[in-house]
């Protein structure tokens, strides 16, 4: 009878540590797929809250860092969002606006040490607003802030009469979106620009029956437009100077806005979109 082969302290702990390995790589999968079910799971109750179908559901990734290291960090290294367009519009006095913008956010090292408000070390953002959402929310902003437009003499008297917007196009081969005021009376052409991380808009064939409107005019209605696209953005935010917008870009139907920020709360990330 041939002699019994004995196994070596090493090939043993190879041994161990293959399936330790195996069942650590089970883990990372099983909560990478957890995570992954419960926030597209929140995400589709918070959409059937608003009475919102979703013909997509959101993607979820968390790079190469494994997971299970937050055990121990309480940081998770890398996430990435891709939240689809959710947006329904109802239409009446004022739009009541449903939903976000589909949005792709990459955060890297995400501070979990309070679960309730993690902070994201960086936090890119890039959105794309599309017309009919634009229009909705320059509508809703400008029935609610018309009042708040004061300029003299007959200026007042066109403003008064031509801030009902109507119709808006976002013109990518000229980089202009054009608002159009009381079924076509009127028109604006505005090119959105940042500057030290801030919105800016030049505003451009301002008109009025084919008149150039007074530069008061203008002005304020450029003003409003421009707090319409901040609430948007979220640059309206008191407290959140760690938000920036990079690059504002229009394209045929939308304007695309990208944003970064650092040690940025993300329970704060779209909280000051219209809903």
């Amino acid at each position: 009878m041939p002699p019994q082969k004995k196994s070596s302290p090493i090939g043993i702990i190879v041994s161990i540590l293959v399936v330790l390995a195996v069942l650590l790589a089970l883990l990372e999968f099983g909560s990478r797929w957890y995570i992954g079910k419960e926030l597209k799971e929140q995400y589709r109750q918070q959409a059937s809250e608003q009475g919102i179908s979703l013909t997509q559901d959101p993607e979820v990734s968390f790079g190469s860092t494994p997971l299970l290291a937050t055990l121990i960090t309480k940081k998770v290294g890398e996430v990435n969002l891709s939240l689809p367009d959710t947006v329904r519009i109802k239409q009446g006095h004022e739009p009541e606006i449903l939903g976000q913008p589909a949005t792709n956010i990459k955060i890297h090292n995400l501070d979990v040490h309070d679960r309730a408000n993690p902070v994201a070390e960086t936090l890119d953002l890039h959105t794309e607003l599309t017309d009919p959402f634009l229009l909705a929310v320059m509508q809703k902003n400008m029935a609610e802030k018309k009042d708040e437009i004061h300029v003299d003499g007959i200026a007042e008297l066109l403003v008064d009469q031509i801030a009902n917007i109507n119709d808006l196009k976002s013109d990518g081969s000229t980089g202009v979106v054009t608002v159009s005021f009381s079924n076509g009376a009127a028109t604006l052409g505005l090119k959105p620009q940042t500057i030290d991380g801030n919105l800016m808009f030049d505003a451009t064939d301002a008109s009025l029956f084919g008149f150039e409107l007074p530069a008061a005019v203008t002005e304020k209605l450029s003003e409003a437009l421009k707090s319409s696209m901040d609430q948007v953005t979220g640059a309206e935010q008191g407290d959140s100077g760690q938000i920036q917008i990079n690059k504002v870009t229009v394209v045929d139907g939308a304007v695309q806005v990208d944003m970064s920020g650092h040690n940025v709360p993300v329970t704060k990330v779209g909280t000051e979109l219209p809903s």
